[in-house]
């Protein structure tokens, strides 16, 4: 089997990235966030340079409220804490910029932003005493390297690592290292990606931090893990305004997916336009 270099995916259309140094700018200035995202899409493999990937995904996000009950226990009051789950619908856009064909590690260098958050949260309640501090969507700014491509079987290994930063609205900010890898077969990739994270500060893990909001003087940072499994499945390319593919995908998280839950896990799907639609 010969082994070519077209990176994340065959590129039958060139894209003009033009305005992509401007958004990104525009979404540093107006969007910080909460301090992780769920929702990965890495394959394994990276764009030719020149070409684009732009993801729009959806899923299934957890938040919890905690809630202190008035209990009467031997004629003495006491309080009973009850954890409630919401289930919320989260959004991500993910765009991708391939920059070289080979260096540094044999297989390229990609570039990219992710931005990811809840598009409803609302833990008002007349119990409620302390809801997850959710903030705005999160923005992620990143780098990923090829590693040189090998074959398996009938099919291609991919794998890459990639570093980014978290923007976030505290004092500090998110640091993170990944590796993804994915074996190609015809229209099917199934995919793995491990990440290290170290987090911007969570105002959920500090009682003092939300009673007295003060982002440049207060910080309690920690550290957690993601680990995403999906497909990506190559579509059929009958109408124009159709993704060329389309990724399922779940996420765990752990050992710090809130200031209140140790571990999380998330749902999601990706429809994904090679080179614009």
């Amino acid at each position: 089997m010969t082994l070519v270099n077209n990176a994340c995916h065959s590129p039958a259309r060139r894209a003009k990235p033009a305005l992509t140094g401007a958004i990104v700018v525009l979404l540093a200035l107006f969007v910080t966030g909460c301090n992780f995202t769920s929702q990965s899409y890495n394959c394994g493999k990276l764009l030719d340079p020149g070409a684009t990937l732009v993801t729009v995904g959806a899923g299934a996000r957890k938040f919890y409220t905690v809630h202190w009950r008035d209990t009467l226990q031997d004629s003495a009051m006491s309080y009973r804490k009850d954890t409630t789950i919401h289930s919320r619908l989260s959004l991500c856009l993910d765009y991708r910029l391939g920059v070289l064909r080979k260096l540094p590690f044999g297989q390229g260098l990609e570039v990219g932003f992710h931005l990811e958050g809840p598009v409803q949260y609302n833990p008002t309640d007349s119990i409620a005493k302390t809801g997850e501090y959710i903030g705005p969507m999160a923005l992620e700014l990143d780098c990923r390297l090829g590693i040189k491509d090998f074959s398996l079987g009938k099919g291609i290994f991919h794998h890459n690592v990639a570093v980014g930063w978290t923007i976030g609205e505290w004092i500090d900010n998110g640091w993170y290292a990944e590796y993804a890898a994915g074996w190609e077969y015809r229209w099917l990739t199934p995919y793995v990606d491990f990440r290290a994270e170290l987090l911007a500060t969570d105002p959920t893990s500090d009682d003092s931090l939300t009673e007295s909001y003060t982002p440049f003087k207060n910080e309690k940072r920690s550290w957690t893990t993601r680990t995403a499994a999906g497909v990506s499945i190559r579509l059929p390319h009958i109408i124009f305004l159709l993704p060329d593919y389309i990724c399922p995908e779940v996420s765990l998280i752990c050992p710090h997916y809130s200031g209140i839950s140790q571990y999380g896990i998330t749902y999601h799907v990706g429809l994904r336009w090679l080179n614009g639609i």
